[in-house]
């Protein structure tokens, strides 16, 4: 994380986006990092998304909804700060619609139940927002 940083310092947003993030693969890029939901990582995929353009926003927020199934009491107080970090952005990760339904919903659940989880007056409205959202998805899938 401090390479990214430096980049951002030294170099500006646009040299530590194009290092450190990609638009082709996730692999080996800050997407992982930021996927396991540390919480220097998930306040730095923050940081970077004043700075991003639609390839780079698409890969942080989808790593920000990987967070948010491991951590979510660390991605859940950002819900709502931004456009870019609206519940139908981060809440979620990536889910391919070319998925069978039970794997699309396996995954849904598993977001579902980590901001379930969270028992924070503080982030009440961030989960209502989060689960409001879940719900709805849901509704769109049709169950096996």
């Amino acid at each position: 994380m401090h390479r990214v940083e430096t980049a951002l310092k030294e170099g500006g947003a646009k040299l530590a986006l194009e290092t450190y993030f990609s638009c082709e693969k996730h692999e080996g890029s800050a997407y992982v990092e930021i996927a396991t939901g540390s919480p220097p990582w998930v306040s730095l995929a923050e940081k970077m998304l004043a700075y991003s353009d639609a390839c780079y926003t698409e890969g942080i927020q989808a790593a920000l909804g990987q967070a948010m199934q491991q951590s979510p009491k660390t991605v859940l107080p950002l819900v709502g700060k931004t456009p870019a970090l609206a519940a139908d952005a981060i809440c979620l990760p990536f889910i391919s619609d070319e998925l069978p339904a039970r794997l699309q919903l396996r995954a849904i659940r598993k977001s579902k139940q980590a901001i379930q989880s969270v028992v924070s007056r503080r982030l009440a409205a961030q989960k209502a927002r989060c689960l409001h959202f879940i719900q709805s998805v849901e509704a769109g899938i049709s169950s096996p």
